[in-house]
């Protein structure tokens, strides 16, 4: 019974840290970078935007978050691409956009005597 409530404090842990972690290279470089990988505690860095002396400093920033455990650098074209030789793709589904969509937005808002916040 210990085991998956473990397993569960880490991918929260993991994903706790890989937000801050994406939060504090924001804050620091002023550019978007492309997303890190966390797990157990190891974020693994695309390194392709950076210059040599950001990525030193950006591993240095990395290291100091608490429970981070290492931070490795890789090449972004690297990670990109499925072992096929391939790049992954996902198909995206549109959806109608302009000023008014076909269709709904939200449920209609009615009105129930029973909720206080509806009563004036």
């Amino acid at each position: 019974m210990l085991i998956p409530a473990y397993a569960n404090a880490t991918l929260q842990e993991d994903a706790y840290m890989a937000g801050y972690a994406d939060g504090v290279l924001k804050q620091n470089f002023k550019q978007a970078l492309p997303p890190l990988a966390v797990k157990d505690g190891v974020i693994t860095l695309p390194v392709n935007d950076l210059e040599p002396a950001d990525r030193t400093k950006a591993v240095k920033l990395l290291t100091e978050i608490p429970g981070v455990n290492s931070v490795n650098t890789v090449e972004a074209s690297a990670a990109s691409t499925s072992g096929n030789g391939k790049a992954s793709v996902t198909e995206s589904t549109m959806t109608p956009t302009g000023l008014l969509p076909k269709g709904h937005l939200f449920k209609p808002l009615l009105a129930d005597t029973r909720w206080a916040h509806f009563s004036a």
